[in-house]
């Protein structure tokens, strides 16, 4: 679980590195925006030796203040690792400074092909429609051909332009995203970091007010045992628990798109990631 507050490019994560000849993942975070800069990035991909990097089940939503979020995967190239962006629910409002939003990348000159290895059974949303974006480069480099490679089946909400920056030949294939739905997911809630603190106790006005509760845990009394990262992890992402059941088969083997799966869906009816069995209707 991150928070980014900061004015000036805030990130939560630097890597992951991995070991050499092995993939490596980042798989059920939960990331917010609750300062005002508008850039910043869930993970700052650096050099090193694995493979590839798989970002899935992730959610990320619109902050508060902006609409805005920050990019889930934005690359420093020079490293010879590819990226996956799998089964994740992010809302990609752009910033309108060039940022990288979703998967992007900055760099002198031009990043490997291919170095965006897929974007499939993603959500990308903005709070209200607007330019949103799931695959955006940063401020600086150049598309080469190929550079995103399988970004497809994913499943759009509130996109007035987007998912994907400079399609063309930059993507293959070309164009991307064939397969895509297009929907109101129907969130449970889209809910904030803020949202919960106040939930608990009214009297919180800030986040700082709940930091101070998770400070609490240290006393000797006073400690309100509701203020975990536990608790607020598991409430924040089940807000993005969609209710159209549709999302559960919209991916690209039939199976969920997004990082949650359906509300309600009768346990029975799941196998594996996010597959629909049986023939029970989901209301």
């Amino acid at each position: 679980m991150g928070l980014i507050n900061s004015n000036s490019n805030p990130l939560c994560f630097l890597g992951p590195l991995g070991i050499a000849g092995l993939d490596d993942s980042v798989d059920g975070a939960y990331m917010e925006k609750i300062g005002t800069g508008a850039d910043g990035d869930f993970l700052l991909g650096a050099n090193g030796p694995a493979t590839f990097t798989t970002i899935k089940n992730v959610v990320f939503p619109c902050a508060i203040a902006d609409g805005l979020s920050g990019s889930l995967s934005s690359q420093v190239t020079g490293t010879l690792k590819k990226f996956r962006l799998l089964n994740n629910t992010y809302c990609g409002k752009d910033d309108g400074q060039g940022s990288a939003r979703g998967f992007g990348y900055e760099t002198a000159g031009s990043p490997q092909a291919g170095i965006l290895d897929a974007a499939r059974n993603n959500i990308v949303f903005c709070a209200t429609n607007v330019a949103c974006y799931l695959v955006h480069k940063g401020p600086t480099g150049t598309d080469v051909a190929g550079t995103y490679q399988n970004v497809d089946y994913n499943w759009k909400w509130n996109v007035a332009t987007g998912p994907y920056l400079n399609v063309g030949t930059a993507y293959s294939p070309n164009p991307p995203g064939a397969h895509d739905s297009t929907g109101d997911p129907q969130f449970v809630q889209q809910r904030h970091f803020l949202d919960w603190g106040k939930m608990l106790k009214p009297s919180i006005v800030t986040w700082t007010d709940i930091v101070a509760e998770f400070a609490k845990m240290n006393d000797d009394t006073g400690f309100d045992s509701r203020f975990t990262i536990l608790n607020a992890y598991t409430w924040l992402r089940d807000g993005y628990r969609p209710r159209n059941a549709a999302v559960m088969n919209a991916g690209d083997t039939g199976g969920r798109v997004g990082a949650m799966d359906a509300q309600g869906l009768p346990s029975s009816l799941v196998m594996g990631p996010g597959k629909i069995v049986g023939s029970s209707v989901i209301r």
